[in-house]
């Protein structure tokens, strides 16, 4: 949300949840003036922005992989493999190549959210039970596409809103952090999943009536 808020994109956000989270979330909903005007003047590379991001993003496949080496080589303190790798990175332009492509690929999403959501477009006011009753199916579809990113603990993923949809990925941050079953329950509404988290950070800590619950939810299916 911090990053989004950077990029001025905050507005895709529907910040659910728990009670209070809904309950804020529709108090302070912006309706008017979401894009930045100056979106609409964003110039795209005349040869064709998507063309050059898909070059970009070729050549960058494999000097992400070498970065990766790069990084594997500096935690394994191999000074020699690690400079090796620092002045082929230099060589290729890797540093200014991932840039490029960042800025080319936010660029390109501006401008068309700027003809989605910018201009004179006015967004609707949802309610509480708009976001907790599966009663209107427009109404719902309606929220989906004005907030396209929803913002939830992994317990709630299920409940955060109405009808329980599949999004499209759900991104699983602090993975460590969560315990199996939560984990599980978050997954069941997600057509893709990305999974975000560290190796060395320590794990979930299990009490025993979670391990019981766990234990009965594993037992039943």
């Amino acid at each position: 949300m911090e990053k989004l808020k950077e990029e001025h994109l905050d507005f895709l956000i529907a910040k659910l949840g728990r009670k209070a989270n809904k309950e804020s979330f529709v108090k302070n909903q912006k309706t008017e003036n979401l894009c930045p005007s100056d979106w609409h003047d964003i110039t795209l590379d005349v040869n064709g922005p998507f063309f050059k991001i898909g070059q970009l993003s070729s050549e960058l496949k494999n000097l992400f992989i070498m970065d990766r080496h790069l990084h594997e080589a500096i935690e394994l303190k191999d000074h020699s493999r690690e400079i090796n790798l620092r002045e082929r990175l230099r060589a290729a332009g890797y540093d200014k190549k991932r840039e490029d492509l960042r800025e080319l690929s936010m660029n390109a999403l501006k401008k068309a959210l700027y003809y989605r959501f910018g201009g004179d477009y006015t967004r609707q006011t949802y309610t509480l039970d708009d976001l907790d009753e599966a009663s209107d199916t427009e109404r719902f579809e309606s929220f989906m596409k004005d907030y396209p990113i929803v913002l939830s603990t992994a317990f709630s993923a299920t409940k955060c809103i109405a009808k329980t949809p599949l999004f499209d990925y759900v991104i699983m941050d602090e993975a460590s952090q969560i315990d199996v079953a939560t984990g599980a329950l978050a997954l069941s509404v997600a057509q893709n999943a990305v999974i975000v988290g560290d190796v060395k950070q320590l794990s979930n800590v299990i009490k025993e009536e979670m391990k019981v619950v766990s234990q009965a939810i594993f037992d039943f299916f």
